[in-house]
């Protein structure tokens, strides 16, 4: 009697990938570690996500702002100038009507105009929405030379030409013998003359009525007076005394010159 072994069941092919492997448990723990894990990065992602969509809608804003007619230069108000025009203070700011506003460049604004010959300063402000202002304040003639039979220099205390008139202003002292006279907004070579004479005591400087300055020396001319001779301009202030002192005197009235070159020791003729 033969006994036949049962049949054995068909195998199953293997799969794709190969044989499968027996299913392994995993651990509860580091499941829920993997979740956290993915959970974060997907955070990270949006966080990402809402970042570059917040940089593109600041951008986007940004442009709207600068773009739109309501940010842009639509007024400069300009005052304080009297000398200088408004158009030329204009021109030398910089900023032009329909410019954004938000990138007007003030500092470089403030430099164009005090470039100009009459300003010694000036302040420039935003306004929004649309308005620039400008606040300028004005050099003061304190010296004139004469430069033609029709037409004086002025200049203001630290030399600087301001610009060319038919009359002299009143206050202002006439100096004779500083040279060539450079184009408005610059300053003559012998400044220093021009300050000196405003660095005389009040009462003497309001009896001059011009100055010479020579072989370096400056000399006062004075109104229904004689000449005053400084020498050169140091010690102004004990030269102004002791010429105020001399000219106090009677005898002074008949005087041609008050020589106060040595201010301690006065001379007159």
């Amino acid at each position: 009697m033969t006994i036949q072994a049962p049949p054995r069941p068909p195998s199953r092919p293997p799969g794709p990938g190969g044989p499968r492997r027996p299913s392994v448990a995993i651990d509860p723990r580091l499941r829920q570690r993997r979740i956290e894990v993915i959970r974060e990065q997907g955070r990270r992602r949006l966080r990402i996500l809402i970042a570059v969509v917040s940089v593109v809608v600041a951008v986007g804003l940004t442009w709207v702002v600068i773009e739109s007619p309501m940010y842009d230069v639509d007024h400069i108000r300009v005052s304080g100038a009297v000398h200088t025009s408004t158009s030329a203070i204009d021109a030398a700011s910089g900023i032009r009507r329909r410019d954004a506003l938000l990138f007007a460049d003030l500092g470089a604004a403030t430099r164009g105009i005090e470039a100009l010959p009459w300003v010694e300063r000036a302040v420039v402000h935003k306004v929004f929405p649309g308005t620039v202002t400008i606040a300028v304040t004005e050099r003061v003639p304190v010296a004139w030379v004469r430069t033609s039979p029709s037409s004086v220099a002025l200049l203001d205390a630290s030399g600087r030409v301001l610009g060319a008139e038919p009359v002299a202003p009143a206050g202002a002292i006439e100096v004779a013998g500083l040279g060539a006279i450079p184009t408005p907004g610059r300053s003559v070579a012998n400044a220093f003359v021009v300050r000196a004479l405003t660095r005389l005591r009040p009462s003497l400087s309001a009896r001059v009525a011009s100055a010479t300055w020579a072989a370096g020396e400056l000399t006062l001319h004075l109104a229904g007076g004689p000449e005053v001779r400084l020498g050169p301009p140091d010690q102004l202030d004990a030269k102004s005394d002791s010429a105020e002192v001399v000219l106090a005197r009677s005898e002074a009235a008949h005087a041609a010159y008050v020589d106060v070159r040595v201010p301690a020791a006065p001379v007159t003729g």
